[in-house]
């Protein structure tokens, strides 16, 4: 009798996946295994360090306290918890020997510590917060060693950076002058690096400071603004911008009276300026253009500062190209003699280029501009726009906007009112161009857009309003 024998078919695939699952598996368990010895053998040593830093003995307190900063600065996964510290009241006792010990070893061992255990998760961050550090920590901004200085300062700046609560608490505890006081004297590159980052940290988000304090600060700020690290230049120019960002007339008032613009340009005009420092400096300009009418006229008049974002429309980044739209757009929206000013200057030739770029967001910038010079330009201006294809350029982007298609709507309807006086020939482009759009948006989902675009067409063109 023959017996067929059945035989297993071997998928070599699924015998991989099975083997590197195995394989995974024992490895996470030989970590595992290390990682609760360690934490075991940690036990020990934490009760020695509270031990150390609760005793009466300097150098056992300075033996635990560098201990202790060695454990912080280790992997998170790896340190022990800071509740052990906490429920035993090292905190406490570490924040307090920082107040009243002045030795300069263990202040800067212990703002190692607390600037370790602040750039960790939030709940420990807060922990310390609550326990007192800002307030010690902006004693130690006056203590003699230049390191503790700045270890606190990182600390602070850390702190700034875990959420608007923390960064409003490290503003209200008076910071910004003591920072100020440390800007004036000679630094290190670590030094300033650390000092101004903390600044923005401090000033990215409100509260704002008063004016005395943003006087001194500018004032103080404007020589980094000719540093050799582009990143230390780049964050000075957005601390600027955070100090006028509001809009506030008095804010851009004192940051202009400062001459900072001389600076600005001279970053713009160096060629080897990188593109994040640019931006950085466009910002600041274009915020400037934000105040009244005289402000931005002063910023116009600067020296050179036209002819420089006539060099930014030139062969440029996207990025850096759409930052310089957005200062132009500012310009633009300023009276009819600034509005001349753009109209006159060459990089006016520019912007056609761009309206046709395929970056919709940057078509977008360009749009801006045109639309803001149509809200107060002159029956001439406009007419000007017109026949040199800008309007047309415009309408043309309508799709790009979206959500803020009413900006061109609001556009459609000053270039119509102000043309209604001019040649047929300029009437009948005007709506060659602009007809069509209005109409399809009468039938936009959103009811204010559509009785936007019928009432345009009833004023404008009722012979074209089609039956409801």
């Amino acid at each position: 009798v023959r017996v067929r024998v059945l035989c297993r078919r071997i998928e070599p695939q699924k015998l991989r996946d099975e083997r590197n699952f195995d394989r995974n598996e024992v490895r996470q368990t030989i970590r595992d295994r290390k990682l609760q010895r360690k934490r075991s053998s940690l036990k020990g040593e934490v009760y020695d360090l509270i031990s150390g830093l609760m005793s009466r003995d300097a150098d056992l307190i300075l033996r635990s306290v560098t201990e202790f900063r060695l454990m912080v600065s280790s992997d998170v996964e790896t340190r022990p918890s800071l509740a052990h510290f906490i429920k035993s009241g090292v905190i406490t006792r570490l924040l307090h020997l920082l107040r009243c010990w002045p030795n300069n070893q263990f202040q800067r061992e212990g703002t190692t510590i607390l600037t370790n255990i602040v750039c960790g998760v939030p709940e420990e961050t807060h922990t310390i917060v609550n326990s007192g550090a800002i307030t010690v920590l902006v004693s130690l901004l006056e203590a003699q060693d230049e390191n503790v200085r700045v270890q606190s300062i990182w600390a602070l700046g850390n702190i700034a950076g875990d959420c608007q609560r923390c960064r409003q608490l490290v503003f209200e505890h008076g910071v910004l002058e003591p920072i100020t006081r440390q800007l004036e004297a000679s630094m290190s590159y670590l030094a300033r690096d650390t000092v101004t980052w903390t600044l923005w940290n401090i000033l990215r988000d409100p509260p704002r400071p008063f004016i005395p304090v943003i006087n001194s600060l500018v004032s103080v700020l404007k020589p980094y603004l000719r540093d050799l690290s582009e990143g230390i230049v780049s964050r000075v120019c957005w601390i600027i911008f955070y100090l006028c960002a509001d809009g506030q007339i008095s804010s851009i008032q004192s940051v202009i009276d400062c001459n900072i613009l001389a600076e600005l340009v001279t970053i713009l005009e160096d060629r080897s300026s990188s593109t994040t420092t640019c931006i950085s400096a466009l910002r600041v300009i274009g915020t400037l253009t934000c105040g009244s009418d005289q402000q931005t006229q002063t910023v116009m008049d600067f020296p050179g500062l036209l002819d420089c974002l006539f060099l930014m429309l030139d062969n440029q980044p996207p990025d850096l190209l759409k930052e310089t739209s957005w200062a132009m757009s500012n310009m633009a929206a300023g009276t009819p003699d600034q509005i001349q000013q753009i109209l006159n200057h060459p990089m006016l030739s520019r912007l056609m280029t761009l309206a046709q770029s395929d970056d919709a967001a940057l078509r977008k910038e360009v749009g801006w501009i045109i639309k803001n010079m149509t809200e107060r330009g002159t029956c001439d201006q406009i007419s000007f726009l017109i026949s040199h294809g800008y309007i047309e350029a415009l309408f043309k982007m309508w799709n790009d906007y979206g959500s803020t298609e009413t900006i061109l709507i609001e556009a459609a309807c000053s270039v119509l009112h102000i043309c209604q006086a001019k040649t047929n020939s300029i009437r009948f482009k005007l709506k060659s161009w602009c007809l069509d759009e209005l109409k399809k948006r009468m039938d936009s989902p959103t009811e204010e857009i559509s009785k936007q675009c019928r009432d345009l067409i009833q004023k404008f063109y009722p012979e074209e309003l089609p039956p409801e």
